[in-house]
């Protein structure tokens, strides 16, 4: 792929920006002996490390995978051929990228390949620095945020330059010590660039520690061979014949975690207007709110156009296959599920989720770049290949070969004619984040706790609202 002008970038920006101007731990690892056998432990999970030839100048994708990747799981991910290289000389400088299989550049998915001659060209563009892969879980043991704590705690210096993190992880990462401020890398233009819901999400007490690079929306798909219009408040639904299916069961990051609010529910919390967080960063809870969306869920149980079996279902990927065998009518995706299949739906099409008064929103889910490096002649390197990634025309151009949305505001789609793109930007402009950090994840428990207590018939709407705004800690501002 050859570095192209933002005229040839198909996520180019259909949005004026009103913002822009013009444009510690003790070391557990005493025995010299033990650290060498865990170090050479992990070396036999490398795939290829190397350099790129420096003669490269463009971002065609190689025919083989050029960057180096390590997988540090406890099964090797399944990845395309590497082509060997020879060691890089003395004096050239190996980055060390920290990132999952399913968001980084080996494999062979269009968003694997794109992003891998992305990073060729950077190690074209600067010959003496070497990119050097690595891939994580993303979650739970052994995942992004569990290796570089106990990383950092037993051999710091086998930590990252770069690493990604979900956005929900951001603050306990800051908490742990574990990622370097970006204040000061950050330029107003880029910051002003971001959507909204990524600059907030990028922030902890307004301090810059993440740059949020991709973005996820949820919204509903509807089968148009049994629903001629697509619902958009409440009444819409109960008044129809098909089932809405949603996974109402919660999630959890760490396996054996208790579940927190699916995101279902906590768009239709934010649909009504409530908030989450108060003034003083609090959490903040509308019982009202609850106890609406908690009669919804009784009214279309008792209607049969609520699935039952909902809180069965944990994720978008859970209740995915469900529609797509046209069990249901009705049911919510994600704008990644959906912009990798749109091509073969014949009968599908796309709305809003329904909320209470019809008004449009959803959570924003994001993957963050992070610097680790602390040496400050690596964070500069370090930054520029990050700076180098996020550059609108090439997020823009990865964007679209992984399904996923940009959070810059000049690589969104400029396709204005595409009725889709149009309605994914509006709808991630309109996103808002889930607050994270103790509190806030005891609240999100108890009100998953009301959700599955009004599926089960243990409890009234209003009984699981008051014990939902009575089951966190205080001081909690209800109303």
């Amino acid at each position: 792929m050859s570095e192209h002008p933002t005229s040839a970038n198909p996520f180019a920006n259909p949005f004026a920006n009103p913002f822009a101007n013009a444009n510690p731990f003790a070391n557990p690892f005493a025995n010299p002996f033990l650290v060498a056998g865990l170090l050479l432990l992990a070396a036999s999970f490398t795939v290829s490390c190397s350099g790129l030839n420096q003669a490269l100048h463009t971002e065609q994708p190689p025919s083989q995978s050029t960057v180096s990747a390590r997988a540090t799981e406890a099964r090797t991910p399944t990845v395309g051929p590497t082509r060997p290289h020879a060691t890089p000389p003395p004096d050239t400088v190996t980055l060390t990228l920290w990132t999952t299989e399913a968001l980084g550049p080996v494999g062979q998915t269009a968003g694997a390949r794109k992003l891998s001659a992305q990073i060729a060209a950077f190690e074209a563009a600067n010959p003496d620095v070497t990119v050097d892969v690595v891939l994580k879980k993303p979650y739970g043991k052994g995942s992004m945020l569990d290796f570089l704590t106990t990383t950092s705690a037993a051999v710091p210096a086998a930590l990252p330059d770069v690493a990604i993190l979900d956005i929900r992880e951001l603050r306990a990462a800051v908490q742990r010590e574990l990622i370097q401020p970006l204040d000061g890398l950050i330029s107003p233009d880029v910051a002003q660039d971001l959507v909204a819901p990524a600059r907030a999400a990028g922030q902890i007490d307004g301090i810059w520690f993440g740059l949020p690079y991709e973005a996820d929306v949820q919204h509903l798909i509807y089968n148009t061979a049994l629903v001629a219009t697509a619902p958009v408040t409440w009444a819409d639904v109960l008044s129809g014949t098909s089932q809405y299916l949603f996974p109402a069961g919660g999630r959890s990051l760490v396996a054996g975690e208790s579940k927190s609010a699916n995101d279902t529910f906590v768009i239709q919390y934010y649909g009504t207007g409530a908030r989450l967080i108060g003034e003083s960063g609090q959490p903040a809870l509308d019982r009202d709110a609850v106890e609406a969306i908690l009669q919804f869920y009784t009214d279309g149980l008792a209607a049969g156009v609520i699935a039952q079996e909902a809180t069965q279902y944990n994720s978008i990927e859970d209740t995915w296959p469900v529609y797509l065998a046209e069990e249901v009518g009705l049911a919510n995706t994600s704008a990644h599920e959906y912009l990798a299949g749109r091509e073969n739906f014949q009968k599908s099409s796309f709305a809003p989720i329904p909320t209470r008064e019809g008004g449009t929103t959803s959570t924003f889910s994001s993957w963050a770049y992070v610097l680790v490096a602390q040496q400050p002649e690596r964070q500069k390197i370090a930054w520029s290949l990050i700076e180098w990634l996020t550059d609108p025309d090439r997020l823009g151009e990865w964007a679209v070969a992984a399904n996923y949305l940009p959070t810059r505001l000049s690589a969104l789609p400029a396709n204005t004619e595409d009725e889709y793109l149009t309605f994914l930007a509006e709808l991630l402009q309109d996103s808002q984040i889930r607050p994270t950090g103790p509190r806030h994840d005891e609240l999100g428990r108890a009100l998953q706790r009301a959700v599955e207590a009004v599926f089960t018939g243990t409890a009234t709407p209003a009984e699981a609202a008051t014990q939902a705004a009575t089951g966190v800690p205080q001081p909690l501002q209800s109303r």
